[in-house]
């Protein structure tokens, strides 16, 4: 994946993993994630304000949700099931309680990249990728506050610790 969000120590990378990994239903780390590339992301604006999550998560999430959809037009349109009886599980699209009916995204995305001369089935466009740009209806800032509260009772003649306690809250 490519994006023009850049990482600046706030987990963005491992973030954007785990968005598309958790609809693709693969291992966060079967995902690369290449950020900052304004060349391959043109409208990538960089980091400020907290936004990476809103903005570049929000267009992982809807492009990881037309990977997925596709992948499953393509398999579809060869073992002609009904639509809702396709999943995707372990990185493989599969038919829903028959586990070894399926084929792997790589396998899918391989014959989606076509043959010349040759039409891919349902009127498919070849390759298995989806761009994305999300455009928040505003501007866009999140924020996080984490407050915690502690209190410790010391014995006078021992200075020892003898209870503790905290309350912590957070909000987003």
């Amino acid at each position: 994946m490519t994006t023009g969000a850049t990482a600046q120590g706030q987990g963005t990378r491992t973030m954007l993993a785990q968005l598309a990994a958790d609809v693709l239903r693969v291992a966060p780390d079967a995902i690369h994630v290449i950020d900052g590339d304004t060349a391959a992301s043109p409208r990538g604006l960089g980091a400020f304000a907290s936004r990476q999550a809103v903005t570049a998560g929000n267009a992982v999430h809807v492009a990881a949700l037309a990977v997925a959809d596709k992948a499953k037009k393509a398999r579809r349109s060869c073992w002609r099931p009904r639509p809702r009886t396709l999943e995707l599980a372990e990185g493989d699209v599969r038919l829903k309680g028959v586990p070894g009916l399926k084929k792997s995204l790589a396998e899918i995305a391989r014959a989606l990249s076509g043959v010349p001369g040759f039409a891919l089935p349902g009127g498919l466009a070849p390759g298995l990728a989806a761009a994305i740009d999300f455009e928040p209806k505003g501007l866009v800032y999140t924020n996080g506050t984490h407050v915690v509260e502690a209190m410790s009772i010391l014995r006078p003649d021992t200075s020892r610790c003898c209870a503790t306690w905290w309350c912590t809250t957070a909000a987003a």
